[in-house]
Formats: structure tokens, sequence, C-alpha cells
């Protein structure tokens, strides 16, 4: 018989102590960590950039971990330390430089991001158009501006396109014309105001900047909103029980006495100003960084709750309001229901109506369809599909209504146009100002027209009458072509697109349009192309320069700002009239340092001193 097989002996592993395990526990981790950050900083963005070097398109050398964030880091510390510099450049020098360095094409690493900066009118076509799915915006905005949420300007795919589809109504051309004289009551209110204090102080400097921007946020608050923040023509005394939106929260007219849209304008420029610090450090691109309980971003935070705060009081004295409303209609049905339907019925809506206050009922009579009144009836059509109301087999009945938008996404996109519908006005006007402060002859050409179109007071302006004031319209584009809203933008490639014969993006690669840079390219607007020459749009928008893309303040393609008319349209109405009422230079004190945040904004602020113009009075200016 076989003998079994001989088993040979367990092998047997030396024992290990808890320390030693440890070491070697630790030992992996710094491992697995170190690969990361080797493919992070290194073989990842060499790749990319290696990729495109094969392509032909030229760049600064590869520098580990900083890439050009360095160079910026150096300039914004040069401009802060150089008054001169900083009045000669740009907010945008070190990309400026790039694209006058190597080209309309760069590639370039932002710390270890690999991105590829496109200065040329046909790429750009090609990424906001033809290939706009494989081009979704990047998530750095936001998170490090939170403030936004996912509101229109950061959401992305069918997010985005829902959202665009509720708010496209609010901007079309009926509810324009229904806002502006709501545009001209606010400024009207402004004006009378800014004239009273040159009358007793003349030759005082004041903000422009401060003022412009509380005027524009008192415009979007009426006309988008429902709700006067104060910003003209009083502190909104009384509003929040007589039936405005703009309602006090029992903060008896706001802190230290200020207006809402004056605490707004104030915890903005703060936000933004932490905020904006954050993302530029060269930490921000490590992964939970900008959530980190630091100073600045403790101060971010604080600013966001005071904002919040007085959007959460908007949105509750309308909703508040509705009920109102929706119990006033009810009641009124059930009397009309009864034997005396008709006396019932106008005795009750004449006594509902004397509650709710005649402001309250004039504005639901003008205001029925305005931008919060939209985001409070939304519902999502695709919702309704996915519910069973496509009419597809098996469909019996109509399905549910579909669901009303949340209340965090109709906060965050109420906060989204509350901050575009001002910023991008007002630090229009605010480069304008200063533009025809130090162009005397373009400022008078522009009264004249406005004189010659809309008579001495002004009382003429209306909306057909703004489509003909085409010297003051020149300006506005010149002016958004030095001082673009948002002078860079970017994207992020999460397909590899061909986007010419010659170039391709890699997925993972962002792109960065440098619109500042695309302004002043000699090789499109001519050798004039860093002066100021309205004339150049003379012959339009498109004959301006060699490519009708040259020019894109409001972006281009499916994600064109969706209140660009809106905001020109109040710019030419508060323009117009402000050169009617007031000439003005801007004071000697000023310092010229444009800063990118969210939106292009001058640092220090735009001290000016107005005079009131030969036979400016106030009687055809108030309202």
């Amino acid at each position: 018989m076989d003998s079994a097989p001989s088993l040979s002996p367990p092998l047997l592993l030396p024992a290990l102590s808890p320390a030693s395990l440890l070491v070697a526990l630790l030992a992996l981790l710094l491992t697995a960590l170190l690969s990361v950050a080797v493919n992070f900083f290194w073989v990842v963005p060499r790749r990319a950039m290696a990729d495109l070097a094969a392509q032909g398109v030229p760049g600064p050398p590869f520098r580990l971990f900083y890439g050009v964030l360095a160079d910026m880091i150096q300039f914004r510390k040069r401009r802060q330390s150089d008054p001169a510099f900083a009045a000669s450049s740009t907010a945008t020098h070190v990309l400026d430089e790039m694209v006058r360095s190597y080209g309309p094409v760069v590639r370039y690493c932002f710390g270890p991001m690999s991105r590829v900066l496109i200065a040329d009118p046909s790429l750009v076509r090609a990424i906001y158009i033809a290939h706009n799915d494989a081009f979704p915006k990047t998530t750095l905005i936001r998170a490090a501006f939170p403030l936004l949420g996912n509101g229109l300007v950061t959401a992305s795919g069918p997010l985005w396109a829902a959202q665009r589809r509720r708010i496209n109504p609010a901007f079309k051309h009926s509810e324009l014309k229904r806002m502006f004289p709501t545009m001209l009551e606010c400024t009207r209110a402004a004006l009378a105001l800014w004239e009273k204090q040159v009358r007793a102080e003349p030759g005082k400097e004041v903000r422009i900047d401060n003022m412009l921007e509380t005027l524009t946020l008192e415009v979007i608050g009426r006309a988008a909103f429902g709700a006067k923040l104060g910003g003209v023509g009083g502190k909104g005394e009384g509003e929040g029980d007589e039936g405005g939106d703009g309602g006090r929260g029992g903060e008896g007219g706001g802190q230290g006495g200020k207006s809402e849209a004056e605490q707004l304008v104030v915890a903005f420029r703060a936000y933004f100003e932490a905020a904006g610090a954050t993302v530029r450090s060269p930490f921000a691109m490590i992964p939970g960084y900008l959530s980190l309980p630091l100073a600045l971003h403790r101060e971010r935070d604080r600013q966001e709750r005071l904002i919040r705060s007085i959007m959460r009081r908007m949105i509750a004295a309308r909703r508040h309001r509705r009920e109102q409303q929706a119990t006033a209609a009810a009641a009124a049905a059930a009397v009309a229901d009864t034997a005396d339907a008709a006396a019932g019925a106008d005795a009750f809506a004449t006594e509902n109506a004397d509650d709710t206050g005649a402001k309250g009922r004039a504005a639901d009579d003008e205001g029925a369809t305005d931008l919060l009144e939209l985001m409070l009836n939304a519902t999502d059509e695709e919702s309704d599909a996915a519910a069973g109301g496509g009419g597809g087999a098996g469909v019996v009945k109509s399905a549910p209504h579909p669901p009303a938008m949340s209340d965090q996404q109709l906060m965050d996109e109420c906060l989204t146009f509350l901050l575009a519908g001002h910023e991008t006005t007002s630090n229009l006007l605010t480069w304008t100002v200063l533009l025809l402060s130090q162009h005397a002859t373009w400022q008078q050409r522009a009264r004249e027209e406005a004189r010659q179109v809309l008579g001495a007071d002004g009382a003429g302006l209306t909306m057909e009458k703004a489509a003909e004031l085409k010297t003051i319209t020149m300006i506005l584009n010149e002016s958004l072509r030095l001082y673009p809203p948002a002078p860079v933008v970017a994207r992020l490639c999460a397909t590899r697109a061909k986007l010419s014969e010659t170039l391709s993006i890699p997925a993972g690669c962002g792109v960065t349009v440098p619109i500042g840079a695309m302004h002043r390219r000699k090789e499109l607007w001519g050798e004039d192309a860093n002066e100021f020459k309205p004339e150049r749009f003379e012959n339009g928008i498109n004959k301006a320069a060699t490519h009708p893309l040259a020019f894109i303040p409001f972006s281009v393609g499916p994600r064109t700002c969706i209140g660009q008319n809106f905001a020109v349209l109040e710019a030419k109405a508060i323009l117009s009239l402000l050169l009617l009422k007031f000439s003005w230079r801007v004071a000697p004190s000023y310092r010229h340092y444009p800063e990118q945040l969210l939106t292009l904004k001058t640092k220090y602020g735009m001290p000016a001193v107005l005079t009131l113009v030969d036979g400016a009075g106030a009687g055809g200016e108030s309202s």
C-alpha cells in the first residue's frame, strides 16, 4: 500500500509587533500618497503639455507645482507696491503677456492644472458653439464662491438647460418693456438725491462706483424681485407691512441706519474680496483647502450669511403676499356663490385691496411675470415626463403636476441674478464714467446726443428712444471692449475635442479664454487697440474688428449672458440721464487698479467730482 504524501510544514511568518505593523501601514499610506502626488503634479500635466507641444502649440517652460501661478503671485505683489505699474497694467497682465509672446494659442500650467489659452475668435467659436457640450464649466468657481450655489452661472448639463428655460421668459422684449419704467423711476430718484448732495457741498468728492452700485441694486431688486431695498428715494420705510416685497424683517431699516441696498453693496464687496483672496492662494488647487476654517474663509461665510438673510426676507415677503392673495381669491369665489355674489365679491375685494396696500397691488398688476414670480411658479418639464406625462403607451391619465423648484435652487438663482443683475451694469457704468472723464470731448458729444434725442430733461426717454442713442451705444461698447465684465473665463474639456485641423484639446485639460486680451489684440483691432475710440463701432459690432466674434463681452453661444439686453438697456438709461444732469471728472485721489474678483472692478473705488450741467434742475428729473 502506498504511503500518504508528506505535507510541507506551514510557512511561519515572524510575528510583528504593533509598532512594526503601524510603521508598515504608514509606509504603504505614504507610498500611495506619493504616487497620487506624482501623478497629479507631474505625470498628468506633463502628458498634456507633451500632447499639445506635439501639435505645435507654444508655451512657457513647465514648472513643477506652480506653473504660471508663480508669475501671477509676483505680478500681484508688484502691482500692490508700484502704483505706476498697477495703473499701466491690466488685471490679467500675465495672460495678456503670454498672448503677446506666444500668439493666440498657448499651452501652460496653472498650478498643477494643464490649460490652453485661446484668444483666436475662430477657435472660441468652436468651443462655445460647435463643441459647447464638450466644455462644461469648471467647478473651481463654485468652490471658491459658494454664494452662487448651482445658479445659472455655475450650473452645467440638464440642470442648466432646465434653469435657462425657466428664466428665459423674464428677459423677453415685453418684460424688458415692463421693467423699463422702473429703471427710469429708480434712476431719477437717485439723480434727485445726488443733486441735493452736490448743491449742498459743491466740489466734494463722491464714490461714484458705490452710488452706481446702490442704484443698480435697487433697479434689479424692484424690477426682478418686486422688492424696494431703500437704495434710492429713502430707506424703504414701512414697506414690510404694506405689501411691498422688500420687508425689513423687524430690523428697523438695516444696520446702522443703512438701507438693505447699502448693506448689500458692502457685503458683496467684502464677500468677493475674501473669496477672491482665497482663490488666488497657491493652495487653492488642493482639494478641501477652500473649505478650511481659515480667517478669510470665515469672513467670506459671514458675509454670505448676511446676503442670504436679506434674500430670504425678500422671498418670504413675496410668498406671504401670494398666500394672502390666494386666500382672498378663494374667499371672493366663495362669496360669489352666494345670492348677493356681485355685491359681496366687490366688498371683499375692496377690503382686501386696502389690507394689502396700493403699492403691493400695483406691483402685482405690473410684475405678475417678474423673475421671482416665474421662479416661484417654476416646475421642471423633465419631471413631468419622467412621471409619465409624455404620452407613451399605457398612459391613461395625465401625470401629477411636477414638483416646484426647491428652496435651495430658488435661493441660488435669486442670489445669482441679484449679483449679476447689478454688478454687470454698475461696473460697466463705472468704467464708462472713467473713460468719459478722460475723454471730455466724447462726454460732451454723448450729452448733446441725449439732449437732441430725449430732450433737455430726459422726459422723452423710452425704450424706442434708447435705441436711437447711437453715440452712447458706441461709447458703452467701447467701454465693454476695454473693460469687459469678465476678462477671463474658463472651461474644462470633458472629452477630447478637435477644434481645428491642427488643434485637438486632450480630455481633462482646461481651456482659458482671455476675453480682455482678445479685445485688445492688434491683429483684430488695429494698432490703436489699446486706445479709447468709440467710432470703431460706428458700423455695428460685427464690423468693428476683423472677426465678428472678436467682441464677446457677454460670452457667446448657448451660454451667452441671459441678462445682457437688460444690462445694456439699463446702462443706456442711467448714462443718458446722468449726462443730462451732471458733468464729471475723476478725482485726483483716484488710483487706477482694475481687479477681477468675479467681475472686473476697481480695487480702490472711483472717487469723482460731479458738477450740475447748466440748465439741469430738479423739476424734470424727479418722479
